[in-house]
């Protein structure tokens, strides 16, 4: 725990020094989540984005944690930024097709599996992505 709190002041120190230092906002929400504080990680992320933190990696953190506070709403459009700012970042693509599938879009939840097949993953991955596919066709 004491180390979890040093990383903790630490990063919020670096955080007060450069602002717009995605990599410190990231890794500040994810002592945030080691340490079981969900609402703080989340807090983290969202002071990051009204500082005009522009990071994929950001708002797709943002839009796991709204999925788990079951704020699909929340989770959307942060996902529809991140894909925006890294169109090939395959954690936000797959959320998004997952969310989409889950709202009953089925053609954006097709459309977003079929770009994550044209990125090339693994065998394995590609067989449950195209699983998951023929399920919604």
């Amino acid at each position: 725990k004491e180390r979890f709190d040093a990383a903790e002041r630490a990063l919020a120190r670096a955080i007060e020094l450069a602002p717009r230092h995605a990599d410190a906002v990231l890794v500040l929400a994810l002592v945030r989540l080691q340490k079981g504080d969900g609402i703080g990680a989340r807090r983290v992320l969202d002071d990051a984005d009204r500082r005009g933190v522009e990071d994929a990696e950001l708002l797709a953190l943002n839009a796991t944690l709204a999925r788990r506070m079951n704020d699909p709403s929340r989770a959307l459009p942060l996902l529809d930024r991140a894909l925006g700012l890294d169109p090939g970042h395959a954690p936000a693509r797959l959320a998004r097709a997952e969310l989409r599938a889950e709202a009953g879009d089925r053609a954006g939840a097709i459309a977003d599996y079929q770009e994550l097949l044209r990125h090339g993953p693994s065998p394995t991955d590609a067989a449950r992505i195209r699983d998951r596919i023929e399920k919604l066709q």
